[in-house]
């Protein structure tokens, strides 16, 4: 299980170096670009995180990775509510995207001023919280796509397929992720199978980016 996990770990990282090589060339897709910016600091962040795997065990390494992820989280749910709430046109719904991030914000001030020592270590729960709001302010896109009278050709939108990809890892991983700790306690096991399950969906993310960038634009239509 380890080498697998190894394996699946490293396939997200080339997933998301792939990710950003195309974003690159096919630079001119200038409405992806929050997606862009997204992969781009993913990609810091991981290898960042890559870097300070050199030094297993070492507590003030594990510290920094665990700030890392925190500061990640954030800039994460900034960047991809920011992408679909561009892409909202009611205003409840934008209201609502609006007020899920600043809530977020607010959690994240609240427990590290709290509990300081909390964000030197992964709060699991925490980025359950935060894939929860990201996964509702999808599910509002996907509503007014699917209810719009524009036709678009779905299969070759690259909006609808970057939309889809979030909507996709970020529904299978907020149920693990704020019930971790609890599954752990009932069955230890699963703490390998989760972080495998985690990675395989990051790397659909990204795949997901992929295809979004090496779709040929289309006009929409009435």
């Amino acid at each position: 299980m380890d080498i697998i996990l190894k394996i699946a770990d490293w396939t997200s990282f080339f997933a998301i170096i792939i990710a950003f090589v195309i974003s690159i060339v096919c630079w001119k897709k200038d409405f992806l670009y929050p997606i862009q910016l997204y992969i781009a600091i993913s990609f810091v962040v991981n290898s960042v995180l890559k870097t300070i795997e050199i030094f297993p065990g070492n507590e003030f390494a594990l510290k920094i990775a665990s700030v890392v992820v925190n500061i990640y989280s954030i800039v994460e749910i900034l960047i991809i509510c920011y992408f679909l709430y561009l892409r909202l046109t009611r205003n409840v719904f934008r209201i609502t995207v609006r007020f899920l991030v600043v809530l977020y914000l607010c959690i994240c001030l609240l427990m590290w001023t709290i509990y300081p020592k909390s964000f030197f270590v992964n709060a699991l729960p925490l980025y359950g919280i935060e894939n929860l709001f990201i996964l509702t302010s999808c599910i509002f896109c996907m509503y007014e796509i699917l209810k719009s009278d524009i036709l678009i050709n779905l299969k070759s939108d690259s909006n609808f397929i970057v939309i889809c990809g979030i909507l996709f890892y970020f529904s299978i991983t907020a149920p693990f992720f704020i019930g971790y700790f609890f599954l752990i306690r009932i069955a230890p096991e699963l703490d390998k199978l989760l972080n495998l399950l985690n990675s395989i969906a990051y790397t659909l993310l990204f795949i997901s980016f992929m295809k979004a960038y090496l779709c040929q634009y289309q006009e929409q239509k009435q």
